[in-house]
C-alpha cells in the first residue's frame, strides 16, 4: 500500500474547495503577477521616492493581485482535470473531491458550496455520510445532519463514508455494516482522503492498493488520524503537489477539488 499525503498545519497555508463552476479563488495570470510585484510604489511626495514599508508594500500586491483575478474573464465549465484546477487556481497541492453521478456530462454527487455559494444539493445515503468543510485557516469533519450543512463553516463538499470517526478505524469490525458497504471496505482500488490528525493538522492523500478496510487502519495507525473520510476512488482519485507532481490519475473531468494556496 502506497501512501501520498500533503499535509498542512494550521496557520500554514490557506485551504479552500474549488469547482471549475465557481470563478472564486482562481490566481492571476503569470504576467499580472509579475506586473504586482515589480511595481515598487514610493511614498508619496518624497524626492526620490522611498520605498514604502515591507508590510504595506505586500498589502498593495496582495490588493492588485486580488483584482487581477477578479478581472479574469467568466470560464466556468460543469468539470475540469486535477491538474488543471491546480493551475487555475496556483495550488500548493490539490486533491480530487467528492463523488459523480454521472461523468458525461460531469455531475457532481453531494452538497457543494464554495465561496458561499451552493452549487449541489445535498445527497441521502450510506455512501456520503460526512461533510468537510473548510474557512481556509480552520477546517472541520463533521457527520451529515437532516438540518444541513454547517452554515459558518466556509466552504463544504459532502463524501464519505467515514473511515475513521471519532479516532477510531470504522472497518476494524465490518459486522453489521449494509451490502454496500461491507463490498466498499473489502474492494482494492484507488482512494483520496481527507484527515484531521491529533494536533489539528490537515492531510490530503492519495492511497494505491489495498482494502479500503486496510486503508482506514492505516489512517488510524500512521497519521493518527481523529477523523477521515474517503472521497473520490478508482480512477478519479489523485493528489497532486508541487514537490512530488502526480499521484493517481487526472484522466476524469472533476466537478470539485481541495486546493492548497499560499497563506491569504
Amino acid at each position: 500500500m502506497q501512501i501520498t499525503v500533503a499535509s498542512v498545519a494550521p496557520g500554514s497555508a490557506t485551504v479552500r474547495i474549488v469547482s471549475p463552476q465557481s470563478n472564486a479563488y482562481r490566481a492571476p495570470r503569470r504576467e499580472d503577477v509579475e506586473r504586482c510585484t515589480s511595481e515598487a510604489p514610493g511614498i508619496p511626495d518624497t524626492d526620490p521616492p522611498q520605498p514604502l514599508p515591507a508590510a504595506q508594500r505586500d498589502s498593495l500586491i496582495r490588493d492588485c493581485l486580488r483584482q487581477a483575478a477578479a478581472d479574469l474573464p467568466d470560464d466556468r465549465a460543469a468539470g475540469a482535470f486535477l491538474l488543471d484546477l491546480a493551475n487555475r487556481h496556483g495550488a500548493l497541492a490539490i486533491l480530487s473531491g467528492g463523488y459523480l453521478e454521472s461523468f458525461e456530462p460531469p455531475v457532481g454527487l453531494g452538497y457543494l458550496r464554495v465561496a458561499g455559494d451552493e452549487l449541489k444539493r445535498s445527497h441521502r445515503s450510506w455512501l456520503t455520510t460526512g461533510m468537510f468543510c473548510t474557512t481556509g485557516t480552520t477546517w472541520r469533519i463533521v457527520a451529515v445532519s437532516p438540518a444541513g450543512p454547517p452554515p459558518d463553516e466556509g466552504d463544504c463538499l459532502q463524501a464519505g463514508p467515514f473511515l475513521v470517526q471519532d479516532g477510531q478505524d470504522r472497518y476494524g469490525d465490518t459486522t453489521g455494516l449494509g451490502d454496500g458497504e461491507a463490498r466498499l471496505a473489502a474492494s482494492a482500488q484507488d482512494n483520496a482522503f481527507v484527515c484531521i490528525d491529533d494536533a489539528g493538522r490537515l492531510h490530503l492523500g492519495h492511497i494505491r492498493g489495498g482494502t479500503t478496510a486496510e486503508v482506514a487502519a492505516a489512517l488510524t495507525e500512521q497519521l493518527n488520524c481523529q477523523q477521515a473520510l474517503r472521497l473520490s476512488g478508482s480512477v478519479t482519485a489523485g493528489l497532486w503537489t508541487w514537490q512530488d507532481g502526480l499521484s493517481g490519475h487526472n484522466q476524469v473531468l472533476l466537478t470539485n477539488a481541495i486546493a492548497v494556496l499560499a497563506l491569504e
